[in-house]
């Protein structure tokens, strides 16, 4: 608009370059902005989610990558027309794909209304202790007391017996909402007590079902014993029994489950 109003013109002669640097600069922000929030996005769902990520992180990571080539390479199609006509078809479906992985990515997350009345309880004011750290001026509020931690270990044991968490959809959310607790009170019972996080704590409970199931039941197969334990796919227990045993779940079975 400022050139036209310049120049009387569309020929905008000198000014397209200008324009053109302003949109580089554009695209490198967004591209820069857009890759931020995906990473902040899969930190958050590996935060309070027990299911599989892989799927998601991996279109995540495809489509932002062919984002970042697309976006490349526009500007110099810019300065030709038919060059153009092949790669702008091609940004509009790479945003396309872009925005369908971010979206998945993190956005089915969101807790529903029921969940998310939990979260913004008060609670006991009793039940959390405040100290001073140092030399009086760092204090903390937010520490549960014993008894209150005793209180949510006792309702997790509950909801482990009833074997909720085969539930493969899972999440911080849900758990809190089954036990009755904020979440933040569930998250810092699992950060005090075991040292560990939801997600460590939950994988770890469903990759000692599937040693005891195997053990139990020989002839059952992996994907059954995969969705008995609560993993969301094959792929899931695959990995999470090579990085705690080395080994694959059929090789596992072979060694030490009975024939």
């Amino acid at each position: 608009a400022f050139g036209v109003i310049t120049l009387q013109s569309l020929h905008l002669g000198n000014l397209l370059y200008v324009m053109l640097g302003f949109f580089i600069a554009s695209m490198a922000y967004f591209i820069y902005a857009t890759r931020h929030e995906i990473l902040k996005r899969k930190k958050r769902m590996l935060e309070v989610s027990g299911g599989d990520l892989i799927p998601y992180v991996r279109y995540a990571q495809a489509s932002i990558t062919l984002l970042c080539l697309t976006a490349a390479f526009l500007p110099i199609a810019i300065l030709f027309n038919t060059l153009l006509l092949y790669v702008g078809p091609l940004m509009l479906l790479t945003i396309v794909f872009f925005i369908h992985s971010f979206i998945s990515l993190g956005y089915y997350m969101t807790p529903k209304e029921d969940i998310m009345s939990i979260q913004y309880e008060s609670g006991d004011k009793d039940t959390r202790v405040e100290y001073t750290e140092g030399d009086g001026n760092l204090k903390e509020s937010d520490i549960l007391s014993s008894d209150r931690l005793k209180e949510i270990e006792q309702a997790i044991n509950r909801w482990c017996e009833k074997g909720l968490y085969k539930d493969c959809d899972v999440t911080i959310y849900s758990l809190s909402a089954s036990l009755g607790y904020p979440k933040n009170e569930v998250t810092e019972y699992f950060n005090v007590s075991g040292h560990t996080n939801f997600r460590t704590w939950l994988s770890d409970l469903r990759f000692n079902e599937a040693i005891r199931m195997m053990k139990d039941f020989p002839k059952y197969n992996n994907d059954a014993i995969s969705t008995e334990c609560g993993f969301s796919s094959h792929t899931q227990i695959y990995r999470i029994f090579k990085q705690k045993t080395g080994m694959s779940p059929s090789q596992w079975r072979k060694q030490f489950a009975p024939d």
